[in-house]
């Protein structure tokens, strides 16, 4: 009886985001313009998937649209739906996710009707991160119904190689992910060869990937958001981008490849990385800020807005560190949270190394 009123009640909200979300969503052609560059080929490569294989564009985003394109066969109709999906989906992952672990129904929906609306989700783009995000979630979910450490991680490693062919810079969470499987399964030699399977499908995709222009694909990425950094450090100059792409030879050398450059001007890497950190967290603080106080709700407490979000934050820490101490904090609490930080590794080693970006 009481299973059956928890189900009833996690079924009801369901419904309740989905309703908000596709009302939310239901004229959005109307005010979200279509953006071009990545996005569009994304889009391009998976409807031409059968084709022509990018692996260096997004390969498994690429068989999602294809997937897509079976309903939709308009392009822009396509981009659309794609959208509408992620935007509704997410949400509700987010909610079946926090459900799962152990958060009261009632929060749990508030957080994710706040994520429904917030900015963070909205404008993200390229949409592949909302696509890499609901990865992410469905792996949170799954986990807790898998009680084996060796499992778990092996899991890991299978969800961080979905993502990795999402997008490339997750190498470094599957590497991760991988140690842990190998540490975790290192008696059962059954294990050992799925696990070697992932890694073999990964330097395969890593070693098939096109150059850009004749450019490692990292190094153009690295160049092109160094020159945003450069312009903040050299504010003076105000370069455009013809101007900088003259004098990228003297920053960059000329081996086209990301180690290469780094070799070649150390002290700049170093400036970029540092600069690139600094905006990374302070975006990330005020993106978690606006999402627990959302500026259309907070936005007439001025600065006492952030106070009061220094004051929820420490009231979190707070709880987390009394929950450790009274040994409340339980092994899969522990496992969520390695599961977490080797994908968060993976993102955010992107921002500081190539360039911060919003997506």
């Amino acid at each position: 009886m009481i299973f059956k009123r928890y189900l009833t009640t996690h079924t009801l909200y369901v419904f309740i985001l989905i309703f908000f979300g596709v009302c939310f969503i239901n004229s959005i052609n109307q005010y979200w313009d279509i953006i071009a560059a990545d996005e569009i080929m994304y889009l391009k490569y998976g409807k031409d998937l059968f084709g022509k294989i990018n692996f260096d564009w997004g390969f498994l985003y690429n068989v999602w649209y294809k997937f897509l394109s079976l309903f939709q066969q308009n392009t822009v109709d396509l981009y659309y739906l794609n959208y509408r999906i992620l935007i509704v989906l997410i949400p509700v992952l987010l909610f079946i996710c926090l459900s799962v672990n152990n958060i009261q129904p009632f929060i749990a929906f508030i957080i994710s009707f706040f994520f429904l609306i917030s900015k963070l989700h909205v404008t993200t783009w390229p949409f592949v991160s909302d696509f890499c995000l609901l990865l992410i979630l469905l792996y949170f979910i799954l986990i807790q119904f898998i009680n084996d450490k060796g499992w778990k991680f092996l899991f890991l490693s299978f969800i961080c190689l979905l993502i990795f062919l999402a997008r490339p810079e997750f190498i470094v969470s599957l590497v991760l992910a991988s140690l842990f499987a190998v540490y975790f399964n290192r008696q059962n030699k059954f294990r050992l060869i799925f696990l070697a399977v992932f890694i073999a499908i990964a330097y395969y995709v890593k070693t098939h990937t096109q150059k850009l222009g004749g450019f490692d694909r990292d190094f153009f990425a690295y160049a092109y958001h160094y020159f945003f950094t450069y312009s903040i450090w050299h504010k003076k100059e105000k370069l455009d981008m013809v101007s900088f792409a003259a004098m990228a030879p003297k920053i960059f050398g000329t081996s086209n490849t990301l180690v290469g450059s780094i070799l070649y001007n150390p002290l700049a890497f170093i400036t970029h990385v540092a600069t690139c950190t600094g905006f990374y967290f302070l975006s990330m603080i005020k993106s978690i800020e606006d999402f627990l106080l959302p500026p259309p709700y907070f936005h007439f407490l001025g600065k006492i807005k952030h106070l009061l979000f220094t004051g929820i934050t420490g009231f979190i820490i707070y709880q987390l560190i009394k929950k450790k101490r009274q040994g409340l904090l339980k092994m899969q609490d522990i496992d969520f949270l390695t599961g977490m930080i080797i994908i968060f590794l993976g993102a955010c080693i992107s921002n500081f190394i190539i360039g911060y970006s919003l997506h």
